[in-house]
């Protein structure tokens, strides 16, 4: 055998220098998940934090899960996940642990959970991404995600006439407020039949749907405590109701039917009468 054909096949056998370099892979935390992934503000509420951890030198025993803030800092630790088919666990060690918690907050806003794992042959913990528990002020619909923005419609799945992304924004900023959390609704219900009317709608059907937000929007001055404040609410939600190009292409071809129209004036003393109940 020739000196060059040892070489080569000594070369083809051995590993690689990077290969020799590369250090083991870090195992990893997935899909940590909490259900419900909603809950009301002040309402005891039992929670199932789920973790899939499939790679065996995570110690069962060191799955623990952290309340952290938005900085990722800790709070507090919340427990033990456990994979024993117990007490929520579906089945007994499938890497998927779990740990069931009572939330009840004093506050709209979210609770940021992660899970921290002991790993056998490494002296520092391993991390999982942040799953979020949304805690609203009354019982609103799922965030419909990306789903939600890829028709004009989006998704209303409580049938109410808004949209879920919309009527999220102003329960989650609004609710504390009756008045003006009404008055939106009223006011986005109207807007979303303006969007969805379309260019081929007939005129009059438009001028309805016009006079019915113009009242929706009498309605919003009224609980807003006058047309600035209105206003001023109108623009924090705008940016909600047309985040897709398709919804402003709608909003600006239907409003361009109604160049030249005023909607009627009304005494401000009965603006609140334009109000419809909620």
């Amino acid at each position: 055998m020739t000196s060059h054909l040892l070489a080569a096949l000594i070369a083809a056998l051995s590993p690689s220098l990077a290969e020799r370099a590369s250090p083991p892979t870090t195992p990893a935390i997935d899909a940590v998940a909490a259900a419900p992934a909603y809950v009301v503000v002040r309402v005891p509420t039992a929670v199932l934090v789920t973790a899939y951890a499939p790679d065996r030198r995570v110690i069962p025993a060191g799955m623990e899960l952290q309340r952290v803030d938005e900085t990722g800092a800790v709070i507090r630790t919340l427990g033990v996940l456990h994979d024993d088919g117990r007490l929520g666990d579906v089945k007994a060690g499938d890497r998927t642990f779990s740990l069931r918690i009572r939330v009840s907050e004093p506050a709209v806003g979210e609770v940021h959970l992660r899970v921290s794992a002991a790993v056998t042959g490494r002296p520092k913990r391993i991390l999982s991404a942040v799953a979020v528990l949304y805690v609203d002020p009354f019982p609103l619909p799922p965030d419909p995600g990306i789903e939600g923005t890829l028709t004009l419609e989006g998704i209303d799945a409580d049938r109410d006439g808004v949209r879920d992304d919309v009527q999220r924004f102003i329960g989650r900023t609004y609710g504390h407020d009756a008045p003006v959390h009404s008055a939106l609704h009223q006011v986005f219900q109207d807007q979303q039949q303006f969007l969805a009317a379309g260019p081929a709608a007939a005129e009059i059907a438009l001028l309805q749907i016009v006079e019915r937000r113009s009242s929706a929007l009498n309605c919003l001055q009224a609980a807003a405590g006058g047309p600035e404040a209105a206003l001023a609410t109108l623009r924090a939600t705008k940016a909600i109701l047309l985040n897709t190009r398709e919804r402003s292409v709608a909003f600006v071809t239907a409003d361009a039917r109604l160049s030249g129209r005023f909607a009627r004036s009304i005494d401000p003393g009965r603006l609140a009468d334009s109000c419809r109940p909620f």
